[in-house]
């Protein structure tokens, strides 16, 4: 759909929406498509957000156009480990990292969330996100998501475990030691 059909739906919805957010697979290697449609949002008073697992680079380009323009980034951190990070996805973290830096310090992220597996170091993920949202914390809500199967490839559906209740209730008293704008247990 062309960014004007999909504001045509938006306008027969604006009684009963505040904003978009966009995601996908992953919105953002739609961000030249995405900017008239942004604009349109805004234009009519809506908020604008991005979903975004960090893959691509949001400082350069058609992607830093439409950070400008949306009211912040949704993105996930998968695994702060690098090896980790590739076993889950396929890829390193590096550019994750660096657009969580970047989103930081340009005011662009709006929330962090993290997906908690029990086999991974939650607890570092946790605190590395911290150390890295320095001073820009308390602008950053931080959503912890225990693993649940649904949609996962069947070939890790009996692989992956969600930390136990103890584990996550620590996680979650951990963020908000940190100082994060607001901790969302899901």
């Amino acid at each position: 759909m062309e960014a004007e059909e999909i504001l045509n739906a938006i306008d027969d919805a604006m009684p009963f929406i505040e904003g978009i957010s966009v995601s996908g697979g992953e919105s953002t290697l739609q961000a030249e498509g995405l900017i008239p449609l942004f604009r349109g949002a805004k234009e009519r008073g809506l908020t604008a957000l991005i979903d975004s697992n960090g893959g691509m680079d949001f400082s350069k380009g058609a992607l830093n156009e439409l950070l400008r323009i949306s009211d912040g980034v949704m993105l996930d951190v998968k695994a702060w480990d690098k090896e980790d990070h590739r076993k889950l996805t396929g890829r390193d973290n590096d550019i994750v990292k660096q657009n969580l830096a970047y989103l930081a310090e340009h005011g662009g992220l709006e929330e962090v969330r993290l997906v908690l597996l029990g086999h991974l170091d939650n607890e570092r993920t946790l605190r590395e996100v911290a150390s890295v949202l320095g001073e820009h914390i308390g602008d950053v809500v931080i959503k912890l998501i225990s693993y649940r199967p649904f949609g996962v490839r069947k070939d890790y559906v009996d692989v992956l475990q969600a930390p136990t209740r103890e584990k996550k209730s620590e996680l979650l008293a951990l963020a908000k030691t940190f100082g994060f704008k607001e901790v969302i247990d899901i």
